[in-house]
């Protein structure tokens, strides 16, 4: 019986493979890739006041991903410059990568926090530039939970990620924050949806209000957002506080703060109506 040449070569294949997965060297460099694996990746419980919150650390995996971790063990600043440049030449690019090698220079003992905030509590509040809640609320690294989106709405994703604050990491106060001078305050759904469906290009805003300055073609996807645009910041607060405290998947227990933030003078203002909205069962 003739035999068959290419089933051979799979054959010969199929044991060098085994050979290869049995050789001792192989098997204990794999061996050794899991210790390190499992090493990295131990389980840690985290004690807090009201029970105990299990995480899993994954230090290794940032590590490995991470290009500027290996530029700082070169000690050398320029390295995340020339990665910039190399990446498109961006300014702030090279400026966000020089920064952050300054910060892992200094960053201390902060690789020992724990997952959970160590204050238990979380603010939604605006993304607007001018609001900084580790200076207006006394934050350090650890502390709290900070949500920000346009506006500092309580949109479905703000409400998720509320609920997995207090859920898993054991959050027990919430703040919403909004802010006077607030961009969302400037526009419709309507406007923002028209100038959507011009073009694609950034608007300018004057003493009319934004215009499109843009070339078509635009897009109608805007139709389908709800862009959750303010009329009255203090009402807007309240809307906010009302539609987390009464979310089904929000305990009664967590008091909810209503604050305006002034962007004049950096003072938080209480919305009395929305606290009282807030309070906790």
């Amino acid at each position: 019986m003739q035999s068959d040449p290419d089933s051979y070569q799979d054959s010969s294949k199929d044991t060098q493979a085994q050979r290869k997965m049995t050789n001792p060297k192989t098997v204990t460099a794999k061996r050794s890739r899991m210790s390190l694996c499992i090493s990295n990746f131990g389980r840690r419980s985290f004690l807090g006041r009201a029970g105990v919150v299990t995480a899993v650390a994954t230090s290794v995996a940032t590590a490995m991903m991470s290009p500027v971790r290996s530029s700082t063990k070169r000690g050398d600043i320029a390295y995340a410059q020339n990665t910039g440049e190399r990446n498109g030449g961006s300014q702030i690019l090279q400026e966000v990568l020089s920064a952050n090698q300054t910060y892992v220079k200094n960053f201390g003992d902060k690789s020992n926090l724990p997952l959970p905030p160590g204050r238990r509590f979380a603010i939604l509040t605006c993304m607007d530039a001018r609001l900084d809640p580790a200076k207006y609320a006394g934050l350090s690294e650890g502390d709290a939970h900070v949500i920000r989106n346009a506006g500092g709405r309580a949109s479905d994703d703000a409400i998720r990620s509320l609920v997995i604050s207090y859920k898993l990491l054991g959050t027990k106060e919430w703040f919403v924050i909004h802010h006077t001078n607030c961009g969302m305050e400037f526009f419709t759904d309507q406007v923002i949806r028209k100038l959507l469906s011009n073009s694609l290009t950034t608007a300018v805003l004057d003493e009319n209000g934004f215009r499109d300055v843009g070339q078509r073609p635009g897009s109608t996807e805007g139709e389908f957002i709800n862009w959750l645009t303010i009329n009255d910041q203090v009402t807007s607060v309240a809307i906010d506080v009302r539609r987390i405290r009464f979310h089904p998947l929000v305990p009664r227990d967590i008091p909810i703060y209503g604050y305006l933030y002034d962007v004049k003078t950096g003072e938080l203002i209480e919305i009395p109506e929305a606290t009282e909205i807030g309070r906790a069962a």
